[in-house]
């Protein structure tokens, strides 16, 4: 039962593949198949006694391991975590790692010898702060992708888990859930404040954003008008 912290667990964990693997929308004849040789392996379980039951045990969460394992090579829509799949591979594709990063390491415009230093200053500064901001928006896709991947079995699937045996898709779907904010329960009166202080905060971030890219749009169209203008083409 490695990674699993009692066989209440993975017994949980056994019931919890069953309803998926017999899902009326995503199941197969060979995914049905499965659920009723897992359950009949938990059944037999609950019926054993004395020695018989020790075996029995063994053969059932044999079982509920090794389809666990297999998870990643069950149909579409049959994984437990096949909803986020789209979600982390995004994750991937914008990760820190895979692109080259930003080194700068003074924003200080007093140390400007002149103007035009100051002003490519400026510029860095602008740089970072839209980057930052620009994340918001990514965190508010995010957040709302999460809540759209989730199902009733998300949270029982992570809970059967022992934490050291997370890795993979499990790691990544368990950080994603942690991370949620905007869809998540206010259980008092500060927190709800606290959340209300976050919100406005990022309104008046985006408030900035908004401003900043209409004046880079602004800027765009002229210089777009110049290039077809009569004049340009001269």
């Amino acid at each position: 039962m490695a990674g699993f912290e009692t066989p209440k667990k993975t017994i949980e964990l056994g019931e919890a593949l069953i309803a998926d693997l017999k899902s009326e929308s995503h199941s197969t004849p060979l995914s049905r198949w499965v659920a009723h040789y897992l359950a009949e392996q938990m059944t037999e379980l609950n019926k054993a006694t004395g020695k018989e039951r020790a075996k029995a045990q063994d053969r059932c969460f044999a079982a509920i391991l090794q389809l666990w394992r297999h998870r990643d090579s069950m149909p579409s829509g049959l994984h437990p975590f096949a909803g986020f799949d789209p979600v982390l591979r995004a994750l991937e594709t914008i990760s820190p790692d895979r692109r080259h990063g930003y080194y700068i390491r003074d924003f200080d415009e007093k140390r400007a010898t002149d103007k035009r230093s100051a002003d490519v200053v400026k510029m860095a500064r602008f740089i970072v702060w839209t980057d930052r901001t620009a994340r918001i928006l990514i965190e508010v896709a995010l957040e709302t992708a999460v809540e759209q991947a989730k199902t009733p079995r998300t949270k029982a699937y992570l809970k059967c888990i022992q934490a050291k045996a997370k890795e993979g898709d499990v790691i990544g779907v368990t950080r994603l859930m942690a991370r949620r904010r905007y869809f998540e329960t206010l259980d008092s009166a500060v927190e709800a404040e606290e959340t209300k202080q976050y919100l406005q905060k990022r309104i008046e971030q985006l408030a900035h954003f908004i401003g900043a890219a209409a004046a880079v749009q602004k800027d765009f169209k002229r210089r777009l008008e110049e290039l077809s203008s009569p004049k340009s083409k001269a």
